[in-house]
């Protein structure tokens, strides 16, 4: 920044969501790592054994050190919404894959079920639009790919697709909901603090005509009290008569 420069703008209701999201990322790209790590640690015999390919092993592991890694930087990171994003759509495009490559090996359609909530999660905690449309993609994509390896009995293929249908739709409506929800969210925040800052400059000096009563603004303009506070806070009035201005302007008629 340039000496004498103004500093740069912190939008502090955007950082307070940033770093909501960033513990949210957090959590759920470490429950995808140890869901990575048992897959590989429940391979391992096999593996040992001889009866289980390398690359069902590595696969799940490769993808349990991208996700650890999203955890980690998240953990560790400064709360930013294209991190969490990125992190959230990496973790989830590896555990599409890993489940789509299954199908080379393992003939099994009933385990492409699992892509049902991998479609509904890449809409969940998801902000942005693009990589929204990227984690859709690789899903689906990968989906694909394990239907060719392990086609659907025709008996429940009908089934099958219109569960992995209403997933996604599910999915697209929570990332609608969600980009709705964080805007509606910051200006609440926006709003909340923008009344803090006017709370605090009705407890700071005040300038008041000692004759009138009214109260100078900040644009140099005089206007009453009642005008001054109502517009900078929630509070309404009510006039009346205190007993000795009643005494003053309304005196009784003597008998």
């Amino acid at each position: 920044m340039r000496p004498g420069a103004p500093p740069p703008r912190v939008d502090l209701p955007q950082r307070l969501i940033d770093a909501l999201f960033r513990r949210v990322a957090r959590d759920l790209t470490l429950a995808m790592a140890l869901l990575e790590l048992a897959i590989v640690l429940g391979r391992l015999p096999g593996f040992q054994a001889g009866t289980t390919p390398p690359v069902l092993l590595v696969g799940p592991f490769l993808a349990f050190l991208v996700c650890l890694s999203g955890a980690s930087l998240l953990a560790f990171g400064r709360p930013d919404r294209r991190m969490a994003d990125a992190v959230i759509c990496a973790g989830n495009a590896s555990l599409s894959l890993v489940f789509g490559t299954m199908s080379l090996w393992y003939a099994d359609p009933i385990r492409l079920f699992v892509f049902a909530i991998l479609l509904l999660m890449a809409g969940v905690f998801q902000r942005s639009r693009t990589l929204y449309a990227v984690n859709l993609a690789v899903t689906v994509a990968a989906l694909a790919f394990g239907l060719r390896g392990a086609p659907m009995p025709r008996s429940s293929a009908g089934i099958a697709y219109a569960v992995f249908f209403a997933a996604a739709a599910a999915g697209l409506i929570a990332h609608l909901l969600l980009t709705a929800l964080v805007k509606r969210l910051h200006r609440a925040l926006v709003r909340a603090r923008s009344a803090r800052q006017e709370v605090a400059v009705l407890q700071g000096l005040i300038p008041i005509c000692a004759h009138c009563k009214k109260i100078r603004n900040d644009g140099g303009f005089w206007e009453q009290v009642e005008s001054y506070i109502a517009s900078r806070t929630a509070a309404s009035f009510s006039h009346g008569v205190c007993p000795e201005c009643l005494e003053r302007h309304y005196p009784k008629p003597r008998r």
